[in-house]
């Protein structure tokens, strides 16, 4: 076990976490965790994520403890606030997440995924109604304990957490964050195969068949229309849509014998 995992522990539950080889999340409180960074000065590297773990309630100052391949640190930034400060960072908008995850009709709660960091939610709070988050890039598989609640979880840096959730829950979350991964590299795949011709924009045959950059803008006029126009119609004209899409310029410039 790699020390540098269990950095910023108070010695007395690194003693636990060796004797037990895993960090009991059910178990952990704030402060066994003996490094704490104001949330105007985090600064997480993202690509070593393991965890974030909300404790946001009236009976704890330090809402998180980030989990990283470096360590531990606590901060009173709610996981919500960390992700949206990276999120505005990487011009990656909540938006793209809830699309995607309709799109490719997942019913998890919205995962967050970007390159490698596959972000996707655990442990609802029962007080802040805040998430905890872990990070898909590095599980490796996910078990039972005899908790019916909780998980057992191997990660790929040769340590086990375990965590207060269903196991058929978290399966079913890590295959929904790792088939929004599978989407956009197959996006990249296709553009980078076809770089001339542009977004695919082509008109399907049926709704079902819309190319995602089809779907995203429905949803994004869809969505717009109702933040701006609460009397107008709430539906997309998707025959509007195509002849945008594909520069169309019918119904928009006068007939050439008029």
């Amino acid at each position: 076990m790699a020390n540098s995992l269990t950095h910023g522990l108070t010695t007395a539950y690194q003693e636990k976490v060796e004797a037990e080889q895993a960090v009991d999340f059910t178990d952990l409180q704030p402060a066994d965790v003996k490094i704490f960074v104001p949330g105007d000065q985090v600064e997480i590297d993202w690509s070593t994520l393991l965890y974030l773990k909300n404790y946001s309630s009236s009976d704890h100052a330090e809402d998180t403890v980030v989990w990283t391949t470096a360590g531990f640190y606590r901060t009173e930034r709610t996981p919500r606030a960390l992700i949206q400060s990276l999120s505005k960072c990487a011009g990656v908008d909540w938006f793209d997440c809830h699309v995607e995850k309709d799109f490719l009709k997942l019913t998890s709660p919205t995962p967050f995924v970007l390159g490698d960091l596959l972000l996707f939610a655990t442990e609802r709070s029962q007080y802040g109604k805040y998430y905890s988050w872990l990070n898909g890039h590095y599980l490796q598989s996910v078990n039972t304990t005899a908790q019916k609640e909780e998980s057992r979880i191997s990660l790929t840096v040769r340590m086990e957490m375990i965590i207060r959730d269903s196991t058929t829950r978290l399966s079913k979350s890590w295959d929904d964050v790792l088939q929004v991964q599978r989407s956009r590299q197959q996006l990249v795949a296709q553009f980078m195969q076809t770089p001339q011709a542009g977004p695919m924009i082509d008109r399907p045959v049926r709704v079902a068949g819309l190319t995602y950059c089809q779907y995203f803008a429905k949803q994004l006029l869809t969505a717009y229309m109702k933040k701006t126009q609460h009397n107008a119609a709430r539906v997309v004209d998707e025959e509007a849509l195509w002849q945008v899409l594909r520069d169309d310029q019918r119904g928009t410039e006068p007939p050439l014998d008029s």
